[in-house]
């Protein structure tokens, strides 16, 4: 008779990032995480905070170099939170993300929303033309 030992390996969760450009992605797109759940949790763990790992920073503040023209309705964000941006009535958008989402580090992805008033043309015309 004959026994058959048998070894199970433990399954071990790494918190890593397979790719090294993850941050990059997650700051072209912050929805990237959520749009995208196998490749998230394939290739960007750590990343999209998909570890069962608490960090020290809890929270983003979403009024941190905010231009007066912007508005969001939260003051802070939780970890992987999507925050969103508008421009106040009579404003575009010139540069930045309108959607930013919050890092395990404390910062917010992409770059803060510029908002300038729109100029109207017919206003222009009358009084240069």
């Amino acid at each position: 008779m004959y026994t058959k030992c048998y070894y199970i390996t433990p399954l071990i969760e790494t918190c890593i990032d397979r790719r090294t450009d993850c941050r990059t992605i997650l700051h072209r797109n912050p929805l990237m995480c959520r749009e995208f759940p196998d490749f998230a949790e394939k290739l960007c763990r750590q990343t999209c905070r998909l570890c069962n790992i608490t960090s020290n920073v809890q929270t983003c503040n979403t009024f941190k170099d905010l231009s007066i023209n912007v508005t969001t309705q939260r003051m802070n964000a939780s970890v992987g939170d999507v925050i969103t941006y508008t421009c106040i009535s009579g404003h575009m958008l010139v540069s930045g993300d309108l959607k930013r989402q919050c890092m395990a580090d404390g910062t917010l992805s992409g770059s803060s929303p510029n908002c300038v008033g729109k100029i109207n043309l017919y206003w222009l015309r009358a009084r240069f033309v």
